[in-house]
């Protein structure tokens, strides 16, 4: 391996394990300071442009610097048809905004080429653990901000966006699924671990978290239990029946009493379902309670983006829809495909698209298989991975593990 690539190993891991505390440190700062660029976003860009120069001098193909050309024209005109349809003075916001979605593109352009080597799961373990850490302290010490507003309760620890610290927590599970059931470790250290992950999971009150977790649960266990009985141990199985059993009566037992129990009652309250008939019945439910009314925000966009010139279509209608006009719109669709889609044009999202083309030739299901569909499928459902650096940086990183393994 090149000097370059374990160098840059060692700051794509260092960055890695420094995303817990800029987003607590991101967090304290809009709570208390509310400013626009935010220290997240800083050191976010710092680090994309310390890559960058990295693959500028140890890149010598020149089609490599195709793509950062095209790059760069299409942020000029989008530059361009932001201050001639909008205003120069809301330029910043639009590319604030644009950095989220193509943060992504670029940064798994650059440190693909650099030819890195995989990141070892023991550090997604290790990070998780760290997030952890910043939901049930604060929760304990009663520090802790609130996560939702308008009836909905949630505790999100000294972090900011629920969304964001929800979709990192369902990406990195299966890394920790399999720690709990795979590993040698000791039952004394991995029961407090997975007690903490439930109970931080359950006090965030999201329906994806849970969701995501009780799918990887029943999975994991289903293949340990075929595991164990293809093998005849009668001892491990007992063990396991014992613990699943003790687990689904606490569950039920604490179930009532947690954040995600009251907000999934509220909402049902709200639509006046009381019943499975009455979900039938219910023409909102799709869009309220699954979608937490991003049809609504669909509809709303694509009818600007259909009313939007032809310029606007290819390069993006940006952030802010009906600019200093009666009905202006600054609410995202919050579903990531979407929102790159009307955001960014149709020539926009070829350029987030392009990067990851690839042939993968042959095809291996692991935990970095499962948390990427588990960020591409939250990125279609709920949003803020695609379009989020706090996110997508762990999307980026699995992706890259997996090209690195597909290589081998």
């Amino acid at each position: 391996m090149k000097k370059e690539a374990i160098f840059v190993n060692k700051i794509l891991l260092l960055f890695l394990y420094a995303q817990p505390f800029l987003d607590v440190l991101t967090s304290l700062q809009k709570h208390y300071l509310n400013d626009f660029l935010t220290i997240g976003v800083l050191v976010r860009i710092f680090f994309l442009i310390i890559i960058g120069i990295l693959f500028l001098l140890h890149t010598k193909k020149k089609k490599d610097y195709i793509y950062l050309i095209f790059y760069g024209i299409y942020l000029i005109i989008y530059s361009y048809i932001t201050i001639t349809h909008k205003s120069a003075s809301i330029l910043p916001i639009e590319l604030k905004n644009a950095f989220h979605i193509l943060y992504l593109p670029v940064l798994y352009y650059f440190l693909k080429k650099l030819s890195l080597d995989k990141i070892e799961e023991k550090h997604f373990i290790r990070i998780y653990f760290i997030y952890l850490i910043f939901l049930i302290v604060p929760r304990i010490t009663h520090t802790s901000f609130e996560g939702y507003f308008e009836g909905k309760i949630g505790n999100i620890g000294w972090f900011y966006a629920t969304n964001e610290i929800s979709a990192i927590l369902c990406i990195l599970m299966p890394f920790v699924f399999s720690y709990l059931i795979h590993s040698q470790e000791k039952l004394i250290i991995k029961i407090p671990y997975f007690v903490m992950m439930l109970y931080a999971l359950l006090a965030l009150g999201t329906k994806m978290t849970v969701l995501i977790f009780g799918i990887l649960f029943l999975s994991y266990l289903l293949g340990y239990v075929k595991k164990c009985y293809q093998e005849k141990k009668k001892k491990e199985l007992s063990l396991l029946s014992i613990m699943t059993i003790t687990g689904l009566i606490l569950t039920a037992l604490l179930l009532p009493k947690t954040s995600f129990f009251y907000n999934i009652k509220i909402h049902l309250d709200f639509l006046d379902i009381h019943n499975i008939s009455d979900v039938l019945k219910n023409d909102r439910f799709v869009n309220h309670f699954i979608f937490s009314e991003r049809l609504t925000f669909l509809k709303n966009t694509h009818k600007n983006y259909q009313k939007a010139p032809w310029s606007e279509k290819l390069f993006g209608i940006g952030y802010i829809e009906n600019y200093n006009q009666s009905d202006q719109n600054e609410k995202t669709i919050e579903m990531d495909y979407f929102d790159i889609f009307y955001r960014t044009g149709i020539i926009g999202s070829a350029l987030v698209i392009f990067p990851f083309l690839q042939k993968i030739k042959k095809k291996k299901k692991d935990n970095h298989t499962y948390g990427i569909c588990i960020a591409l499928f939250i990125a279609g459902v709920a949003g803020h991975v695609l379009t989020s650096p706090a996110v997508s940086i762990y999307l980026v990183t699995l992706l890259l593990n997996k090209n690195k393994e597909l290589s081998n």
